[in-house]
């Protein structure tokens, strides 16, 4: 399941309803760019006060993983700490 467009329309508490309830290797970022934009989806996303090892995974380890982007693991690293809170 990937999260775009849906962060946009949905209340807070609904949107990490929803996404808890999923299991965590199976959700994806995506913003539905260009309708939305892709910063303004990951505020979104982190305003929701997600676990930081589920948020990992949603904003790139699941895809990093899925299709075995392995170069890719320290740009993410590196975007997570500006964007995680709290971290």
């Amino acid at each position: 399941m990937d999260i775009s467009f849906a962060l946009d329309i949905l209340e807070p508490d609904k949107a990490r309803t929803i996404i808890t309830k999923h299991p965590p290797d199976y959700l994806l970022f995506a913003s539905d760019s260009p309708w939305t934009d892709q910063a303004a989806t990951l505020e979104l996303l982190a305003r929701l006060e997600l676990e930081p090892e589920l948020y990992s995974k949603i904003w790139g380890g699941n895809a990093q993983r899925l299709f075995n982007l392995q170069r890719l693991a320290s740009t993410f690293a590196n975007s997570r700490r500006a964007v995680i809170p709290g971290q």
